[in-house]
């Protein structure tokens, strides 16, 4: 498996710029901003709404392209401050460590909100993507994204 992983990676990557592209006349839906470097390694991509420009929100918008058959969730909130296990201070059945630990010297009840990521995935949804898409796939997203804007774009 390790062998192919780096062919894998390619393509995805490859897949990931064929959507990019094929969506960019959009107004209200563009993919997420990424870091720079090398790329991502695109297991899903994420997607902003700018709600402004819709008469839906992105919760509504991200349901109606999954109703065209368009492997998207609307939400993809996997934040470590906000899982249980850390509000909960229970890294390990039974036990409070690391916290409980006579060494720990941090503070055991720190919490840690993060409106900055709260705000970036309250404003994007996933798509999930396979190094096997075909153009026909990017095709199918790209036409999902485009038919279920203009069903909801605002009429200025």
């Amino acid at each position: 498996q390790l062998q192919r992983l780096p062919g894998a990676i390619h393509r995805r990557r490859q897949v990931a710029h064929q959507i990019q592209k094929a969506i960019g006349g959009l107004r209200a839906v563009r993919p997420g901003r990424e870091a720079g470097g090398d790329g991502g390694v695109y297991w899903f991509m994420r997607f902003c709404v700018d709600e402004n420009l819709l008469t839906v929100d992105k919760n509504a918008f991200a349901e109606a392209i999954a109703a065209e058959g368009i492997p998207v969730a609307a939400s993809y909130r996997h934040i470590p401050s906000e899982a249980e296990w850390f509000r909960k201070r229970c890294v390990f059945p039974d036990s409070d460590y690391p916290w409980g630990l006579p060494e720990y010297q941090g503070d055991r009840t720190a919490q840690f909100p993060c409106p900055n990521a709260v705000a970036a995935v309250e404003s994007h949804f996933i798509l999930s993507i396979h190094e096997n898409f075909s153009d026909r796939e990017v095709e199918d997203i790209a036409s999902a994204f485009g038919k279920v804007e203009r069903a909801y774009l605002r009429r200025r």
